[in-house]
């Protein structure tokens, strides 16, 4: 009786021993589905947080965060101030496929960052709704380029217009380039905020100021040999640079600088 009650014993042992097994089981299986559960649930948010913000900074680009050195992804507040003071319907043509801005994938040479003329661009027009901005691809859309023929639309090119006029911006307008020093490549400096603000300025003025340089007299300066760089500068200023030949033209009207470089034979 007492081998009997004995081996009931150790039965019945055997038998709690195995229900608590399953019960540990059972809650580690709760458990581990729990953290799977939990693990796709916070995927699932991941994404859709990506999705939302990623719609959001396409249709405010001023979310995306500018973690460059230099902000060249943010714009001066002169840059701000005159896209928000205009009155115009103006449209920023950028010259080159969208994925060419976005990847930094126009003048790759140069090492030049063209997605800050993408971001630069929206940010002017997320300033102020009457500024527009399209990207022109010359192989998928030739019948806009050949509307310009003369300014030579190629990627990389920036046309800012308005209904008064238009400016074409070129990657020397954009960024400044120097070889360095050992000749292995290329030093940048970008201009793009300040390129873009003042084309935005020029194309929406009612009338441009004119600079006149006196020409007729045998003069010392000339577009030829020294003005080039003054011409450039007064022109970045958004002044329209014309020579007259005081021998046979008047002074051109609308002028506000009137320049007379240096003549070596006199005046009548």
């Amino acid at each position: 009786m007492k081998m009997e009650q004995n081996q009931q014993k150790q039965t019945g042992k055997a038998g709690n021993t195995g229900s608590g097994k399953k019960r540990f089981n059972m809650n580690k299986f709760k458990r581990g589905g729990m953290a799977t559960i939990m693990s796709v649930v916070f995927i699932a948010i991941v994404v859709v947080l990506n999705i939302v913000v990623s719609a959001l900074t396409d249709r405010f680009p001023s979310m995306n965060i500018d973690l460059t050195a230099q902000k060249l992804n943010s714009l001066s507040d002169q840059a701000l101030e005159v896209a928000k003071g205009v009155e115009n319907e103006t449209t920023l043509y950028l010259i080159g496929s969208e994925d060419g801005y976005r990847k930094d994938q126009i003048y790759t040479t140069y090492g030049l960052k063209y997605s800050q003329v993408a971001n630069l661009a929206e940010k002017l027009q997320e300033a102020n709704s009457k500024i527009k901005v399209q990207f022109v691809d010359p192989d998928t859309n030739p019948e806009f380029l050949s509307q310009y023929t003369a300014e030579s639309l190629t990627t990389g090119k920036v046309l800012v217009k308005t209904e008064k006029r238009y400016k074409v911006l070129s990657v020397s307008d954009l960024f400044s380039m120097t070889q360095n020093a050992a000749g292995t490549g290329y030093d940048s400096f970008s201009m793009v905020d300040g390129a873009l603000a003042s084309a935005l300025e020029l194309v929406n003025l009612d009338k441009v100021p004119v600079v006149a340089i006196a020409t007729g007299h045998e003069e010392m300066l000339s577009s030829s040999n020294y003005l080039g760089a003054f011409q450039e500068m007064m022109e970045a200023q958004n002044f329209e640079v014309q020579e007259v030949d005081f021998m046979t033209g008047d002074i051109p009207e609308g002028t506000q600088v009137l320049m007379i470089p240096t003549p070596t034979t006199d005046y009548t």
